[in-house]
């Protein structure tokens, strides 16, 4: 568990690293306003394909633990609904980028860009599935190297279109796509190294049983999505002015949420070693775990706070700032500090998802998660 938990904070610290640089490229280049306007296109596709799981992500690592028997009718299954969700999703953004309210957005980018960033979903959305069974099998070290190539692949396509090319926020879309396309190919060739390929056709028992457990799951998870991310969508539809003054607004708390939900990487370490070991040996094993990793989480991430504190608005000046730029991302220093206790308790919410998802009573998160989401 110990070890398991360092080596994924290790991932995650590399992992952050990288994401500094990715930011440095996106920033710099795009500005305040390009980046609100990236930013809130690339949520709708991020935020349909964890709508688009339907708990199935959720349901295949439970019944891969449990029932490791159903791992070649989970992964048959898989196939099927994750091109039948993805059509789904995608006429859904569709749908919602053609809404008055987020014409902002095209200002600052072409319409066809905005619906050509939903063929992530699709990729997404079978990546998540199929990550799931193998997350199940407590192959921790998947979702560790998932994370090292969604960097390698950040810097290496946006430092090609961004930085290189000058493509601006065009180019960061098609980088966003490649991106998602090198992750779900890793998870795609693992799966095929541990199962070899399967014929048959859907399992709808298995199926309707998946989605039973997985509906609680995936209330939470999406709950919780949304909780995130529709700050971003609010500021959007509320702010008044011109688009590029609303569109800056959203650059700006993007930036702070960016920066500030990095201290996460301390409690999804702990919980990503944490749950497959909880789910498949039970009780005995939750009360040995679950406390530690309380306490571990509330002093590590009380510590990255007070340090993010004191360096947060010289590093913002220092990072995306650049002469004679007409923006100053060091105002999202203030947006940056009111979201600190959010995330302190979020921190600790984390951990407590885990161990009832353990227990196979994640409708009581889900419920959290809703009326958190109603509240924000």
């Amino acid at each position: 568990m110990i070890k398991d938990s360092i080596y994924t904070l290790l991932t995650r610290f590399f992992f952050i690293i990288g994401k500094i640089v990715y930011s440095v490229f996106i920033n710099r280049t795009l500005g305040t306003t390009g980046k609100g306007a990236f930013e809130l296109i690339t949520s709708v596709p991020d935020t349909l394909t964890r709508f688009g799981t339907f708990g199935f992500d959720e349901a295949n690592t439970y019944y891969t633990g449990k029932e490791p028997a159903t791992i070649p009718r989970l992964i048959s299954n898989t196939y099927g609904l994750a091109v039948r969700f993805a059509i789904i999703a995608m006429i859904l953004g569709a749908a919602f980028l053609l809404l008055p309210g987020n014409q902002n957005i095209f200002t600052e980018v072409p319409r066809w860009a905005g619906f050509l960033a939903l063929a992530v979903i699709p990729i997404a959305i079978m990546d998540l599935l199929l990550e799931g069974i193998l997350y199940g099998e407590n192959r921790i070290w998947v979702r560790n190297w998932h994370e090292i190539i969604r960097i390698l692949a950040m810097l290496f396509y946006m430092g090609i279109f961004v930085v290189g090319l000058q493509w601006q926020i065009q180019g960061a879309i098609y980088g966003f796509i490649l991106i998602n396309l090198s992750i779900f190919a890793f998870t795609f060739i693992v799966l095929r190294r541990f199962h070899k390929p399967l014929g048959g056709g859907e399992d709808r028992s298995l199926a309707w049983k998946c989605f039973l457990f997985g509906r609680f799951s995936w209330g939470a998870n999406f709950a919780s999505y949304l909780f995130y991310n529709i700050d971003r969508w609010l500021i959007n539809w509320l702010v008044e002015g011109p688009p590029e003054h609303v569109l800056e607004q959203v650059g700006l708390y993007g930036t702070a949420v960016n920066i500030i939900v990095n201290i996460w990487i301390i409690p999804d370490a702990i919980q990503t070693a944490l749950r497959p070991k909880i789910t498949q040996k039970g009780e005995p094993e939750r009360k040995k775990l679950v406390p530690p990793s309380l306490r571990a989480v509330t002093i590590l991430v009380f510590g990255a706070m007070v340090l993010l504190a004191f360096i947060a608005k010289p590093a913002l000046g220092f990072l995306y700032n650049k002469p004679g730029a007409p923006w100053d991302f060091r105002e999202a220093y203030t947006p940056l500090m009111l979201l600190m206790p959010g995330i302190f308790t979020l921190s600790l919410a984390k951990v407590f998802a885990t161990d009832l998802f353990s227990r196979g009573k994640p409708y009581y998160a889900m419920w959290i998660s809703i009326m958190s989401l109603v509240l924000n």
